[in-house]
């Protein structure tokens, strides 16, 4: 250690002694004053440089995704920079925390779609570094990319024949930076926030809102991701399974309504934390392309430890987890029936609703970032092996789709376009008035036909055609 401070400080007071004599130094003296300053500058390299490596050996076993990684990895690189620069760092530093406790407050405050179950839930304070520090580093990316776009701007308009140094230039760098929001911050939000979101803990339990006795079950993947998960028997005995897979922002509990309706039917039940979620292991979600494993790891689970429990299996998802839902039962035929309540086309069209109030060169730029995001997470194109190319590869087991028609998060067009893409046997129930995934509290129908899965009754083999109910 001593020779590397020596090295340093060494180099240092050279550097300083071949530098021009400053007018009005007062003594010679004044050098050695720097002695200190220097010590502390050492000290300071030595410390980043150690809790530097510290931070990358945490990330490297508490956040595998490497697109996280970075994203934690950066603010820190960041302010390491603005300390050796000498540059105040307190007006970033409170811009983004502003941000970041917005973002955090936006995903307390609302952290589902919908409202069910909302109320019962409590946010999980592990998840909130990465959270803070996720936001933390969209917002420097804007800073990097808006500070290029400065200074190209500066130069450009110096070298111009009209250069003056009025407002003009003002206004342009202005404009430029709230293009880099758009172009920039506005879709790596919106990826973020769907994408890398905060986890909430169930606090309700089958036996609390049910009056269901239920196992605690860990299921583990084929990628080695912990999910947590209930198994509730039927009453009675059954033959059949259930497996509830809830949407973005959710967790088990607030599937329970659901639950307490299939069990009430008689079935037994599997309801899971998706990867990201609840209590489950991971981070991140992908909308369908890695939950896939937790679907596979459920039906696994059922046919080595339930076996006589799951001789028939319905797959039931909800909003965003109906993608995972149709490309599990695409791909596994011990999948016998599949439900998709709100079930969304892909999550470009996901980013299309969500900014369908903004310009069209606004929504097909964000789809765009969007899509080069995911490629850089997880390795997948988001508009190639959707939903909607898929539900048809799982013919000819029944596909039963159902769709409010006031859903304001989700079109009841997906659900639409999702039953012309079907092959038979398949069936379309609209609910009047019903909103986000709200349509089995209001449908006598709805329940008949999980009644009739749960059965499995020879009239599912010749569903067909789209039904249009009022909300009961």
């Amino acid at each position: 250690m001593s020779f590397f401070y020596n090295a340093f400080v060494n180099k240092t007071s050279a550097s300083q002694s071949h530098a021009e004599p400053q007018p009005g130094n007062k003594s010679a003296g004044a050098g050695s004053k720097a002695a200190p300053g220097r010590r502390r500058l050492f000290i300071v390299a030595i410390s980043t440089a150690v809790g530097g490596l510290c931070l990358i050996l945490l990330l490297s076993f508490w956040i595998p995704n490497r697109f996280e990684r970075f994203f934690l990895v950066l603010p820190f690189a960041y302010y390491i920079y603005r300390q050796f620069t000498g540059r105040p760092i307190y007006r970033d530093v409170s811009i983004a925390g502003i941000i970041a406790a917005a973002c955090f407050l936006y995903m307390l405050l609302f952290p589902l779609p919908f409202s069910i179950g909302s109320m019962d839930m409590t946010f999980r304070i592990v998840s909130l570094p990465v959270l803070l520090w996720g936001v933390h580093g969209i917002f420097l990316i804007f800073l990097g990319v808006r500070l290029i776009i400065n200074g190209l701007v500066r130069i450009l308009w110096r070298r111009s024949a009209e250069a003056t140094a009025g407002r003009p230039e003002v206004a342009v760098r202005i404009a430029a930076s709230a293009l880099v929001f758009i172009v920039i911050f506005l879709p790596a939000f919106i990826y973020m926030s769907h994408f890398h979101r905060a986890k909430f803990r169930s606090r309700v339990t089958p036996l609390s809102e049910c009056g269901a006795e239920f196992e605690n079950v860990i299921l583990t993947t084929r990628d080695n991701v912990s999910l947590s998960a209930w198994f509730v028997p039927a009453a009675g005995g059954s033959k059949t399974t259930v497996i509830i897979t809830h949407g973005i922002g959710a967790n088990k509990g607030n599937a329970l309504p659901w639950v307490a309706a299939a069990w009430g039917a008689g079935a037994n039940v599997l309801v899971y934390d998706s990867r990201g979620h609840g209590d489950s292991g991971g981070w991140s979600v992908s909308l369908g392309y890695r939950e896939i494993e937790d679907i596979r790891a459920a039906v696994r689970y059922l046919k080595k430890n339930k076996t006589e429990s799951a001789r028939r299996v319905v797959c039931w998802g909800f909003s965003a987890g109906t993608a995972a839902v149709v490309r599990a039962a695409a791909k596994m035929k011990e999948i016998d029936i599949v439900i998709i309540d709100s079930p969304i086309t892909g999550f470009a069209d996901m980013v299309r609703d969500f900014m369908r109030n903004a310009p069209s060169f606004v929504r097909s730029y964000s789809v765009f970032f969007v899509r080069a995001l995911a490629w850089l997470d997880f390795g997948v194109d988001i508009e190639h092996d959707s939903p909607l190319e898929n539900i048809a590869k799982i013919s000819p087991r029944p596909v039963i789709i159902v769709h409010g028609t006031a859903d304001r998060l989700v079109p009841a067009e997906c659900g639409k376009r999702l039953y012309e893409a079907a092959k038979k046997p398949k069936y379309l129930l609209l609910v009047e008035g019903a909103g986000h995934v709200g349509s089995n509290d209001v449908s006598e129908k709805c329940d008949s036909l999980l009644r009739d899965s749960i059965r499995g009754s020879d009239s599912l083999s010749e569903l067909h055609g789209i039904h249009t109910e009022k909300r009961k």
